[in-house]
Formats: structure tokens, C-alpha cells, sequence
């Protein structure tokens, strides 16, 4: 004969008490009762461990979500201090811009004195140029470095997206 779990070993843990008047009740030996109140404190005992376990995995999972926000805020911070760099290695290169402008309008100016000049007072040939060329050399590095920056900004500020989007999945 195949032996059962009694149904009333299936109630929920916080009826325990209820269980052990019932049983008070019924018409059982003192030994069948002492036997239904240990399978009734080992339920409770087994419900208690399951909600212990449960426990430390939402504790496990809020820790892994904190080093995440750790890492995503020690990141940010990272990115607000390069960009004040950036900015500032901006600000020096729009005033060496403006220098670098002002240079050019003055020899701008003399090459217009010299092209009206008559041709016989005009000296060396190709000068003008030069200079542009050297302009233009200069201004490609400055703006090669400057998109530079901004890809690497861009890349970790969608890194940093990202991360957050992993945690908070309420969004999905």
C-alpha cells in the first residue's frame, strides 16, 4: 500500500497552530500526534530555509545592481572631469585659432599689397602658398584631435547607456 502525504501536512506555515488543535482533536494516539506536530515543524522549518534562500538571492542581486551603479557614477564622474579638459583644450584652441586667424588676416593683407604692387617691385613668388598650406596643415590635426575626443566621449556615453539600461529593466 502506497503511502500519502496527509493534506493537512500541505497547509501553509502560518496555519501551523491550527493544525496542532486539529490534531488535539481528532481521535489519534499520543504518539500519531507527537509524530504530525514533528512533520509540521519540519514543514515550517523547511518553509523558512526556502525563504531564507529566496532572501539571499534578492540580496545577491541588489549587491550586483550597487557595483553597478558604483561603476556606472565612478565612470560619469570620469567623463564630466574629461570633458571639462576637453573643454578647456577647446577654449585654448579657439583662442590659438583667433591668433592664428588675426595671422592670417594680416598676411592675407600683404599678399593683397603685393598682387597690386606693379610687378617689378614683387619679390618672391609662392610664398602665399606656403603659409596656406601650413594654415590648413594645422587646422586638419586640430580638428583629427578633436574628433577623436568626441568619438571616444561618444563611445562611453553609450557604454554608459547601456549599463544603465541593464539596471533598470523596468523600461523594457
Amino acid at each position: 500500500m502506497e503511502r500519502t502525504t496527509p493534506a493537512f501536512l500541505l497547509l501553509p506555515h502560518k496555519d501551523l497552530d491550527g493544525l496542532r488543535r486539529c490534531s488535539d482533536a481528532s481521535p489519534y494516539s499520543k504518539k500519531r500526534q507527537e509524530r504530525v506536530d514533528i512533520r509540521a515543524e519540519i514543514l515550517d522549518l523547511k518553509l523558512r530555509v526556502e525563504d531564507l534562500e529566496a532572501t539571499t538571492e534578492q540580496v545577491r542581486e541588489s549587491r550586483q545592481q550597487e557595483e553597478l551603479l558604483r561603476e556606472v557614477i565612478d565612470r560619469s564622474k570620469k567623463l564630466h572631469a574629461e570633458m571639462a579638459a576637453l573643454r578647456a583644450e577647446l577654449a585654448e584652441a579657439r583662442s590659438g585659432l583667433g591668433e592664428e586667424v588675426a595671422a592670417v588676416g594680416t598676411e592675407v593683407e600683404g599678399v593683397r599689397r603685393a598682387v597690386s604692387a606693379p610687378r617689378v617691385a614683387r619679390g618672391v613668388h609662392g610664398e602665399e602658398g606656403k603659409v596656406g598650406e601650413e594654415i590648413a596643415a594645422e587646422f586638419s590635426v586640430i580638428r583629427s584631435e578633436i574628433e577623436h575626443e568626441f568619438n571616444f566621449l561618444r563611445s562611453e556615453v553609450m557604454d554608459l547607456a547601456i549599463k544603465l539600461d541593464r539596471l533598470n529593466p523596468a523600461k523594457e
